[in-house]
């Protein structure tokens, strides 16, 4: 700046004309004033990094020093040697110019990181500690870590004695720390958002301005050892003003050190949005915790009050019945015949009543499978046999297991399977009282699974009532209790199977079974959902 005056109104002028537009009176006056209203202008307002200028002219001053002096060497070398040689004289004037052309930058540049190494205040940061600050504050997912990486962390690493955080929180101010002080109730939040959203970064409390109630509010943070203010930006707003008190060595803030803090700002803007999505998130598992387990309760109670009205209905005619045997063998009690059919009834109906009971307790009972190696076809065959040997089978029904080639490994707990078996046996036979045909076969399914098909020839289930088929207490028999489907639906669902049953287009029903070979992954990838499997078991 002091250079300007002279080269442009005196020295150009008097080359070129011989008559320069000033006196140099006039450049040595504002070769003085000029430089220093700019240096006090730079203090004031902090336009630039004072330390840095003030190297950057030392840098010049001494450069310029060393062409000076070189400059004059050069004169009387080249008038001692050359005297009467105007040639080569300019030559050497001419090539003295072009080192000064090549080496002025690096020499400027060198003098100014020595001068920059012993005398420049230490910065806040390095680059070291900007990329982990970084990478700490993008990896925060916690509203409360993030708040004490920005109030703790910060200006404990980066030596500033005070940090204070506001966050918008919708239509609310939080203060982090909690801000208690009469200085900090002055500060109209709501002016500094819309100062800072719309028109800067940062902030000086030192700095005038023509908006009186800022100038106040700058003037209340001041008085609470504020001195700079600056926006934490997200991708949607401004989310909240970082406010710092002084640096620990008592120094000014640099514009190294601003730009610095702005680029710490964004990064805790984005920060705080994830933050604050990610509570939200938190927030509404919570609720749907929380609905999940109204839901699950209601159902429990449905169920209660389902199972109650099935109990009420199982268990009233078969009590009415033996209280009236009973009466009668109070009162008539000769008759040896009468009294030993009646006590045989009574008998019929008590086993009768406990089979509703253990049918209820079965339901209502969650057993985990017991895995071991089987070959699943044999065990159907041997499980087939004996219940056509039992008397619960109805010898008008022939029941067919279709011959299988190749072996079936599996894993599974044949006690629980024996129990599907049969009870989806026992349903087909139910559904053909006066007689019909079931076959059972089993072929390899996709992705190492069994698929098990039991086909009957009986009237099928009406398509309204399908999707009906395994919910509990549904069902279409006159003394069904509708449990036997939810059972075999619990036990498949506990080998990572699925049971499916559809209406033959030939006539009859299809119940259709597909095991994993192997369903110890699947139970470990979903062992996170037992509790809920369980519950839902129990209703």
């Amino acid at each position: 700046m002091s250079f300007g005056p002279y080269l442009l109104f005196y020295a150009v002028p008097n080359i070129l004309f011989n008559a320069p537009a000033i006196s140099f009176k006039l450049v040595v006056l504002s070769g003085v004033i000029l430089p220093g209203a700019y240096f006090i202008a730079l203090i004031r307002y902090r336009l630039l990094d004072v330390d840095k200028m003030i190297s950057k002219t030392i840098s010049y001053f001494l450069l310029i020093g060393i062409l000076l002096i070189s400059y004059s060497y050069l004169m009387i070398f080249i008038k001692r040697t050359f005297i009467g040689r105007e040639l080569l004289s300019e030559e050497l004037f001419l090539i003295y110019l072009i080192a000064i052309a090549v080496f002025f930058e690096p020499l400027k540049k060198l003098i100014s990181l020595i001068l920059d190494t012993l005398f420049l205040p230490r910065a806040l940061y390095n680059d070291k500690s900007l990329r982990a600050l970084s990478r700490i504050i993008g990896s925060s997912v916690y509203l409360k870590d993030l708040i004490h990486i920005l109030t703790h962390t910060l200006p404990e690493n980066f030596h500033i004695k005070k940090l204070v955080l506001m966050v918008f929180d919708m239509n609310m101010v939080r203060w982090y720390p909690d801000q208690k002080t009469s200085a900090m109730g002055a500060v109209n939040s709501d002016l500094l958002k819309s100062r800072l959203s719309s028109r800067t970064d940062y902030l000086f409390c030192t700095t005038p301005t023509g908006d009186q109630d800022l100038t106040k509010t700058l003037f209340a943070l001041q008085s609470a050892e504020i001195e700079l203010v600056l926006a934490v930006r997200g991708a949607t707003g401004l989310s909240g003003v970082i406010l710092l008190g002084p640096r620990e060595d008592g120094r000014p803030y640099t514009g190294r050190d601003i730009q610095f803090f702005v680029t710490i700002c964004n990064q805790a803007g984005l920060a705080l949005e994830n933050a604050f999505h990610y509570d939200s998130l938190v927030e509404n598992k919570k609720q749907l915790e929380k609905m999940f387990t109204q839901v699950v309760q209601s159902e429990k109670m449905a169920a209660l009050g389902e199972m109650a009205t099935v109990l009420a209905h199982e268990l009233k005619n078969p009590l009415g019945i033996i209280r009236s045997s009973a009466q009668y063998l109070t009162r008539n009690s000769e008759d040896a015949q009468t009294r030993q059919e009646l006590l045989e009834y009574i008998m019929g109906e008590v086993d009768g009543l406990s089979c509703v009971i253990n049918n209820m307790m079965g339901l209502a009972r969650y057993k985990a499978p017991e895995f071991a190696a089987i070959d699943l076809y044999l065990e159907t065959e041997s499980i087939i046999d004996h219940f056509k040997q039992s008397g619960n089978h109805n010898k008008l029904i022939y029941i067919e297991l279709l011959p299988q080639k190749m072996p079936t490994p599996i894993l599974a707990d044949i006690r629980q399977l024996q129990q599907v078996f049969l009870n989806c046996v026992s349903n087909a036979e139910d559904a053909m009282p006066e007689g019909g045909k079931i076959t059972i076969s089993m072929e390899p399914g996709h992705d190492d699974t069994i698929d098990i098909h039991i086909r009957d020839t009986g009237p099928g289930i009406p398509e309204e009532n399908l999707e009906n088929a395994f919910k509990k207490f549904f069902t279409t028999k006159e003394k069904g209790m509708g449990i036997g489907l939810c059972v075999c639906k619990q036990i498949v669902l506990a080998h990572s199977g699925h049971i499916f049953i559809e209406n033959d287009p030939h006539g009859g029903l299809s119940v259709m079974i597909k095991l994993p070979c192997n369903p110890l992954p699947a139970l470990k990838i979903s062992h996170a959902l037992e509790p809920y499997q369980k519950e839902s078991a129990l209703a």
